[in-house]
């Protein structure tokens, strides 16, 4: 079968429910929507839809606009509408204005589906489909199947690189599941284990996926806090792929969870990311809110270094909000508590961001003593772009200072780490600066 070398076990029983799917919707109006991870997976479903509609009409429509229905009922292009019609839109990447087109124009002709007895196939690549399902749900839930599909010779392969134990912990869930005697706690602690792992060795994909399979797996009613554990996991995962409508989504679902267990570790986790969250949208009220609060909490079960780092963020907001003194009091809250468990990372990140804070005050000695001891941690602890970072804030400084020799060196060093490192803002940021500098452009630190 040309799905058996893409598809895990539980994917491919999962799959034998599309073809009774389509033989049940035969006369009438059919939406299918079929998410996949890689090219190669969608051109699969192409080619085994294809084979399971042999004898039927069929036709592919690749859109270029966001008005994909209009487009299929229109009596130039021609279309069987009475026959199926794959549609795919997996094959390029979607800019972020493109999804929302497409996704609002999806939502506003949906009622042509019913009224042309349209049998839609969609194969849509996963950052589609997530967004379909929230920002048009109407139209989602119309549909007669849906499935996130894996392409699992794609996560052997990334995950065989570099770290064997992912990768062994993925083929023990695999072969458990094709096994005759299953248990659903053995497999969702095994699928538990993979997204920790996943997650820590930045295989975010890996991760996102094997979390939507646990929260599909796990009961409602006993399993909530797996349920609770999968959902945090995705509010990570979105946020670092810079999806924010998604990680709150599922930050606020795994908070309402932990409330109800009791489980205030995992409160105060949610209540800190949901605050980063509110960072980055710029909403710095909403963030101090909820930051507070998982700071008080920190401070109740006494995790020191979660106490740590809510006061951080909390000092990061008073500096976007232009209050240098209410930031620098949280920072060295924080700065001490690193020093005090031993959290190099943190310490560094604290002694940056209160020499930040002392060029924001006008006082580049300050400022020079903070960011030197930010340097020496990151150059012990092998953080490079924390080095490359602190060396050319170090150099800004030493050009408001008039001291030319110095600055030209500092700037020069951040430039060297940044492209053997690959850090092409801070690579592209610091060269403009060292231009400057020996054009005799402006002294400002930025």
């Amino acid at each position: 079968m040309i799905m058996d070398e893409f598809l895990t076990a539980k994917d491919r029983i999962a799959l034998k429910k599309l073809p009774l799917t389509l033989r049940l919707r035969k006369k009438n109006a059919c939406l299918i929507l079929l998410g996949v991870d890689t090219v190669e997976l969608g051109d699969a479903f192409t080619q085994y839809l294809l084979k399971s509609l042999e004898g039927e009409d069929h036709v592919f429509h690749i859109p270029a606009t966001e008005l994909i229905l209009p487009e299929i009922i229109d009596p130039e292009n021609r279309l069987p509408l009475a026959g199926y019609i794959i549609i795919k839109l997996y094959d390029r990447s979607l800019s972020e204005v493109e999804k929302e087109k497409i996704s609002a124009g999806l939502l506003l002709y949906r009622d042509y589906i019913p009224e042309y007895h349209l049998k839609l196939l969609f194969i849509l690549s996963h950052d589609l489909m997530s967004h379909l399902q929230a920002q048009a749900y109407d139209f989602f839930s119309f549909n007669h199947y849906s499935r996130f599909f894996y392409d699992h010779q794609y996560r052997y392969k990334r995950a065989g690189k570099e770290n064997e134990k992912l990768l062994l912990l993925m083929e023990e869930l695999d072969t458990y599941l094709s096994g005759r005697k299953k248990k659903k706690n053995i497999i969702i602690e095994k699928t538990f284990s993979i997204i920790t792992e996943a997650y820590e060795k930045s295989e975010i994909d890996i991760a996102l996926e094997y979390s939507h399979r646990l929260s599909e797996l796990a009961d409602k009613k006993t399993d909530k806090f797996y349920i609770a554990a999968a959902q945090s996991y995705m509010g990570l995962i979105y946020s670092d792929k810079g999806d924010a409508y998604q990680a709150l989504k599922y930050h606020l679902e795994a908070l309402e969870i932990h409330k109800e267990l009791g489980y205030k570790q995992g409160e105060a986790s949610d209540l800190g990311n949901i605050g980063a969250i509110y960072i980055t949208k710029g909403d710095a009220d909403q963030a101090l809110k909820y930051l507070k609060e998982a700071l008080e909490i920190h401070k109740e079960i006494g995790d020191k270094q979660g106490e740590a780092s809510d006061l951080g963020n909390i000092g990061v907001i008073y500096s976007d909000k232009g209050d240098a003194d209410q930031a620098l009091k949280y920072h060295l809250e924080a700065l001490e508590i690193y020093k005090d468990i031993g959290y190099k990372q943190g310490e560094a990140n604290q002694l940056r961001n209160i020499g930040l804070i002392y060029i924001s005050k006008g006082d580049a000695d300050q400022a020079l003593k903070y960011l030197k001891e930010a340097l020496e941690i990151h150059k012990e602890i092998g953080y490079k772009e924390g080095e490359a970072s602190d060396l050319g804030n170090i150099g800004l400084i030493y050009r408001s200072k008039g001291d030319t020799d110095q600055a030209l060196k500092r700037l020069n060093e951040a430039i060297e780490i940044a492209k053997q490192h690959g850090f092409k803002p801070l690579e592209e940021k610091y060269s403009l600066r060292l231009e400057e500098l020996k054009t005799g452009g402006s002294k400002q630190i930025e």
